[in-house]
């Protein structure tokens, strides 16, 4: 098992409840535990120990953010609905 630096810790505070990629249901907390402990440092990376992105591609720049160190949901295009979860690009709620 690879030990991780005390500063490496706070990357694996990410919610067990957020789902990333929508279509492999693939979690935040599995996302940061990719790039923490699987030393995933690409979007790749991260795809080919979770299968997150491996689908549709939507959840590509949400994962791109945490890899950078900022929080997954950006407000743009491909960011999930607060009230029905859909990506706001395709939302009924957003768009209708």
């Amino acid at each position: 098992m690879s030990q991780l630096h005390p500063s490496d810790t706070s990357i694996l505070l990410g919610d067990a409840g957020t789902v990333i990629c929508n279509c492999e249901r693939i979690t935040e907390l599995e996302i940061r535990t990719a790039i923490v402990v699987g030393k995933a440092a690409s979007v790749e990376e991260v795809s080919l120990k979770t299968r997150a992105g491996t689908a549709c591609r939507a959840c590509h720049c949400r994962i791109n953010r945490i890899l950078e160190g900022k929080p997954a949901k950006c407000g743009g295009p491909c960011s999930r609905c607060d009230d029905c979860g859909c990506i706001a690009a395709l939302c009924a709620c957003q768009n209708g």
